[in-house]
């Protein structure tokens, strides 16, 4: 159906052929397209709201590359014709390519028991701008930017495991599809560790975060505000674990079957590569 808008029909027919490629390819399935060789117009322009049919042919698929023609039809009779629709293939993973086609149901971060871990060195993305808008509101998006370059990266991660703390949380609590920019989470002073997020404009949700190198942690709660503590493997296991509960260095602390009891709060610890991190348990 044309929509009407200058341009739309040609942006619809590029569409259908990198849903193709979606479709068919798990890997590398991200394009942006780049040109054509040539255009042939056989009528006028369909009228808005003018059923139009596609047939895209493959003419050469390339780790970077996907070259094909199209012909648009109206009434089965050839309207358009292009020759050569260039489009380039970014690097993307399975996971990424599932963001892109069901971002509400698609968590990046790996779920260890209620703490979200997001490295950003695991999963191949065609570019932090395209990782943001699909995670950030237009308003984070330009909070990031009046942030600076040189916090921007870590401020991302943050929230990319913020946003997926949260939604884990409340799917696990039967929540339906939620989209990461209907959690609202503020890119804000980069040394904030205990965030708050509004779920569409409504449920407000605590989450606290940490970073080490390319990883980010994040675990939320919905009872007060949450801990979490990134160290080395080899990191003291009490003194950790009174990080993430934000307790004095001498508070008492005791061993549990899977972490660390401070106080009244209970600290989970989890090895994660050169990792070990501690948060509280929700």
């Amino acid at each position: 159906m044309n929509p009407g808008a200058p341009g739309a029909l040609l942006d619809s027919a590029g569409q259908l052929l990198g849903y193709w490629l979606v479709a068919s390819h798990p890997a590398d399935a991200l394009t942006m397209p780049t040109g054509l060789e040539r255009l042939r117009l056989y009528g006028p322009h369909p009228a808005a709201g003018t059923a139009v049919g596609c047939r895209a042919r493959e003419r050469e698929l390339r780790p970077q590359l996907l070259l094909a023609d199209l012909e648009l039809t109206v009434d089965d009779r050839l309207w358009c014709r292009v020759e050569g629709w260039a489009d380039h293939r970014f690097e993307a993973d399975q996971v990424m390519v599932l963001l892109m086609r069901q971002p509400e149901r698609t968590r990046l971060s790996e779920d260890h028991g209620g703490l979200a871990w997001f490295d950003d060195q695991a999963h191949r993305t065609p570019s932090r701008d395209w990782l943001a808008r699909r995670y950030l509101s237009q308003a984070e998006r330009d909070s990031l930017q009046a942030a600076g370059p040189r916090v921007q990266r870590q401020l991302l991660d943050d929230r990319v495991a913020a946003k997926d703390a949260v939604r884990q949380l409340l799917w696990d609590r039967g929540e339906g599809p939620l989209f990461p920019v209907e959690v609202a989470v503020e890119a804000a002073d980069p040394t904030q560790r205990v965030l708050e997020a509004v779920v569409r404009g409504e449920r407000r949700v605590w989450v606290a975060v940490d970073h080490a190198g390319s990883c980010s942690a994040a675990v939320a709660s919905t009872e007060g505000p949450p801990g979490v503590a990134i160290g080395p493997s080899d990191a003291d296991r009490y003194d950790l674990a009174r990080r993430a509960a934000g307790a004095p260095s001498d508070a008492p602390a005791s061993r549990t079957a899977d972490g660390v009891r401070v106080d009244d709060a209970h600290v989970v610890l989890v090895d994660i590569g050169p990792h070990l991190v501690a948060f509280t348990h929700r």
